[in-house]
This record gives C-alpha cells, sequence and structure tokens, in this order.
C-alpha cells in the first residue's frame, strides 16, 4: 500500500505543492517572524513565566488532588474483583485457544482461515472502517442495533486473536469507574420510578461499555491509533462536508424554536448535517475534530495529513454556520488546552492570528457570537434556567437513587410529583451534570466524575511523558473531553445514543493512547503505515 500511495499521480502532486510552499515568500516570511519571536524579549518573558507557573502548578495541592493516583485506582489493577472479571471473561478465549491447539492442521490449511486470523491481528483498522462506514448513516435510517453489531463484530475479531494467539483481554487498563458506572446503569434500572420506561435505555449503556473494551484491547500499538483517528477523519470529512454543502445549497429546515428571533434577526437556517439537530452536531464536531488534528500532525504520508486538514478544515467552517453558541464555547476550550498541552509557546501567536480573523466571518456568525455576552436576555438560553431547576428537585427529593435511568422516567416522575410543566416539553434538562445525577443517582454521579477525572488524569501524565503519537493522541483526547464538558454545562450530551457512543470512543481512544504510552520501552513493530 505504501508503494502504490508514494507512486501515485496525486502524491507527486502534493510533493511539488509541499516543494513549491517551502521555497515561497509566504513562508520565508513566516520562518523569519518564527525566529524573531524566539529570540525576543517576549518570548523568553513568556517562557520564564510559564516555567514559573509550571513549577508552582506541580508543588500545588490542587495539581496533588486532581493529577496524582488516587488508592483505589491503584488497587484496581491487582484486586480480586478485576483479576476475577477478567478471568470470566477470557475464559470463551482460552476454550478457543484449546480447540484451535488440538485441530491446528485444518485451520493452518486454510486460506480463508488465515485471511481471518491476520484480520484479527488488525481488529483496530477493521474498527475505523466500521466507524467511518457507520457514522454517515443519515438520522431517519440510523438504528442503535447498527452500534451494537459493529461493536460485535470488532469483539468477534478479538476472539479469533485470542484463539490464534492466545491474547487477553484486559479489563485493567479501563479502570474501575467506568465499571462501576455500568453497574449504576444496570441498578439505575431497578431502582426507578419506572423501570418499565428505563429498561429500554439500558441497552445504550452496555453498547458503550462494549465500545471502550473492543477499543482498548483493539489498539496495541501506535499505528492502531493512527487507524483510528484516519476513520474518524473519514466520518468527520463525509459529515462536515454535507454540512457546508447544506448551508451553499441552503436545503435546510429552520427550526424557529431553536433561535431567538428578536436577539437574531436575519440569522439563516442552521446547519445540522445528517444529525436531525445542529446542537448535537456540533457536539459531534467539538468531538471528534482533535483527531483530525492527530492525523494532520502525525501522519507519515501527505495523503493522511491532507485528509487530516480536510477534515479539521471542514469540520471548523460546519462548526462556525451551526450557530451553536454552547460548542463555540466548547471548542475554544478545546483549541486553548490543545494548543497549551502541545506548544504552550504559540498562545501568542494564535491569540494574535484569532484576532486578525475576526473581521473575516461572516456577519451571521458574528452576531451569534455577540450574543454569547447576552444570553442572559436569549429566550432560547433563559428557558433552559427551569429545566436545570426541575432537575434539581428531581435531586432533592430522590438524592440516592436519582429518577431512574433514561429520560423519559424523569419526565414521568417529574409529571407524578407536579415538579413543573417545562419537563413535559423539553426531553431533557440541558445539563449532563443534573441529569446524570437525576437518571444514575448520586453513585452513578460520582463513578461519572471520577471516570472522567481518572481519565483525564492519566491521558495528562501520558501526554508529559510521551512526545510522539500517543503523546498527541492524549492531547487531543483530553482537548476533545474538556471541550465538551464545559459544553455539558448547557447541554446533554448523552440525548441522542449516537452521540453518547461517540463520546464513549473518544474517552476510550484516551485510554488506548495511555496504554500504548506505558508501553512504549517494548520491542513491538507497527504494521500500520499512515
Amino acid at each position: 500500500m505504501q508503494k502504490v500511495i508514494e507512486g501515485s499521480y496525486a502524491h507527486r502532486i502534493l510533493v511539488l505543492l509541499a516543494l513549491r510552499l517551502k521555497s515561497s515568500l509566504l513562508a520565508g516570511v513566516w520562518v523569519w517572524l518564527c525566529s524573531v519571536y524566539k529570540e525576543s524579549l517576549i518570548y523568553r518573558a513568556l517562557a520564564a513565566c510559564g516555567a514559573a507557573f509550571c513549577r508552582w502548578l506541580d508543588q500545588s495541592l490542587l495539581v496533588g488532588m486532581l493529577f496524582h493516583r488516587g488508592p483505589v485506582p491503584k488497587a484496581w489493577e491487582q484486586s480480586l474483583v478485576c483479576r476475577g472479571a477478567e478471568g470470566l471473561m477470557n475464559l470463551p478465549g482460552r476454550g478457543l485457544h484449546w480447540f484451535y491447539e488440538k485441530t491446528r492442521k485444518l485451520w493452518d490449511g486454510s486460506f480463508f482461515a488465515g485471511l481471518f486470523f491476520r484480520l484479527s491481528d488488525s481488529s483496530a483498522g477493521v474498527e475505523a472502517l466500521l466507524l467511518a462506514a457507520l457514522w454517515v448513516i443519515p438520522y431517519a435510517k440510523w438504528n442503535n442495533v447498527y452500534n451494537l453489531l459493529g461493536y460485535f463484530i470488532v469483539l468477534l475479531f478479538l476472539l479469533l486473536r485470542q484463539m490464534r494467539w492466545q491474547t487477553r483481554l484486559e479489563l485493567r487498563k479501563i479502570g474501575p469507574y467506568p465499571v462501576l458506572l455500568l453497574l449504576t446503569a444496570v441498578l439505575a434500572v431497578f431502582s426507578s420510578t419506572f423501570p418499565g420506561l428505563s429498561s429500554r435505555y439500558l441497552i445504550y449503556h452496555v453498547i458503550s461499555a462494549l465500545c471502550v473494551l473492543v477499543t482498548v484491547n483493539s489498539v496495541r500499538r501506535e499505528g492502531h491509533l493512527l487507524a483510528l483517528c484516519m476513520g474518524i477523519s473519514l466520518a468527520l470529512l463525509a459529515m462536515s462536508g454535507y454540512g457546508v454543502y447544506q448551508r451553499i445549497t441552503g436545503k435546510l429546515i429552520y427550526y424557529a424554536y431553536m433561535v431567538d428571533t428578536s436577539m437574531n434577526a436575519g440569522m439563516p437556517s442552521r446547519v445540522y448535517s445528517w444529525f436531525d439537530n445542529p446542537n448535537t452536531f456540533a457536539q459531534v464536531l467539538v468531538l471528534l475534530t482533535p483527531a483530525a488534528a492527530v492525523l494532520l500532525l502525525r501522519s507519515r504520508y501527505a495523503a493522511g495529513r491532507l485528509l487530516g486538514l480536510a477534515a479539521l478544515v471542514l469540520s471548523v467552517t460546519a462548526l462556525a454556520v451551526t450557530y451553536s453558541r454552547t460548542s463555540y464555547i466548547g471548542f475554544a476550550v478545546e483549541a486553548l488546552v490543545f494548543v497549551c498541552l502541545w506548544k504552550p509557546s504559540l498562545l501568542p501567536i494564535g491569540g494574535a492570528l484569532c484576532v486578525l480573523a475576526l473581521p473575516f466571518l461572516p456577519d451571521s456568525v458574528l452576531n451569534r457570537i455577540r450574543t454569547i455576552g447576552s444570553a442572559g436576555q436569549d429566550s432560547t438560553a433563559t428557558s433552559r434556567l427551569p429545566l436545570m431547576k426541575a432537575g434539581l428537585k428531581i435531586i432533592r427529593s430522590r438524592p440516592l437513587w436519582g429518577a431512574g435511568l433514561g429520560t423519559d422516567a424523569m419526565r414521568a416522575y417529574g409529571k407524578e410529583q407536579l415538579i413543573t410543566a417545562a419537563l413535559l416539553s423539553f426531553p431533557h434538562t440541558h445539563n449532563t451534570y443534573i441529569q446524570v445525577w437525576v437518571e444514575l443517582g448520586l453513585g452513578g454521579f460520582l463513578c461519572f466524575m471520577l471516570g472522567m477525572l481518572d481519565g483525564l488524569r492519566n491521558m495528562f501524565r501520558a501526554c508529559r511523558a510521551d512526545s510522539g503519537i500517543a503523546g498527541i493522541t492524549a492531547i487531543a483526547v483530553v482537548s476533545s473531553l474538556c471541550g465538551s464538558l464545559v459544553g455539558g454545562l448547557a447541554d446533554f450530551l448523552w440525548h441522542y445514543p449516537r452521540v453518547m457512543g461517540i463520546f464513549w470512543l473518544i474517552f476510550a481512544l484516551g485510554l488506548s493512547a495511555v496504554k500504548v504510552a506505558s508501553r512504549q520501552s517494548e520491542t513491538d513493530t507497527d504494521t500500520y503505515n499512515i
């Protein structure tokens, strides 16, 4: 495949363009500006301040609490519960390997068996192709069974790998809190005020748990991380490209209830691609965009970098025309965290470029950004406050168990207790943290918060310890989760199960980067050259 790419006509054109750009006047001016900046007093002052701040931060109590592993994650990997669960989980694989050893001659002589065994060693590539195929299915034709089948197929390939090479499925790399979160989701069905309404929502949490399990166990090398980023970038390119196409052609449905026309007069229809809702589409873009940056910065070949660049540019363009203010803020946080962890010295240049770019933004985008500061007078923003207050009332009435898993149980309980009429016209509380507590109870809320904190802490340590593909992937996931969790203050990220699956896929990608970073000392050849 590498020889085909290098000998292609498109590759030669990209090489010529790169050489021409490298020798151009613009590139020379840019290199000169960077050299002047690095020799300037401003750069030295900022570097000294940054180093002093980092030293203070590393020694502070806050970082000691946030970025040092607690007793539960430390004890998890060697605990009897973890080892017992892993043993039960690997029983089918051990049985298959025993069967393979007894019938080795039959399998070794089969062409199709050899093909599937080779594919099983590339389960991350299989998952990447499935992601690229599943995420482009339009909302009207989407069924959550597709996600279940897709991850089940990847699980079958992992079992085939266990059958041939006697590998193990690892639960210890996932950590205790995501496992406990799944258990609280099961308990939330039985403790629900309306168990019948809650039962159908459990499958969404099971699919998310399966996603985390197969992703973390499929990724073993840096190339596997790039393969997943490539699949994500392909899907991101398709959905963003279709969103931009919608904006250009104007083939959009105008949702009047999503815009306060008194403050956004003349604003065009909001882009939603094939996600039915512009806010949901914006959430997906915030989650996936950093993965395209990984491909752009770490791909070995021009074709991979070009794919990452195209996906990145189109996703930012599509995000702009979703007019989602919450996602605007989330993306700003995401970009800030990414640059801070990747190259903090670029912050002044990046800030200056952002300011210089403001006059070139379309008037509709600028007007939408201006309304962020006056959200208190915007009816679409103020309508969320009664919903959040209603969620807090439910928490006060049932703090330990919540109303039950799923938004249907919450709304039914709100109606029964006459908490507020607002819950009858809106599907959720528009706040991820309140909604998680309402659905999963106190235990689920604590597991979610501790799981995010523990995962971000491990990813932060990985990006500081590794400067390769695993490190930049950890940076991308940290920035993606930070941007999304900030956006979760004003919206519920898991309202659409499809977005819920994407959220946990990104989280699993970060855990995989942590695992790869911790195994960099092992000699393991890379099977991907992306």
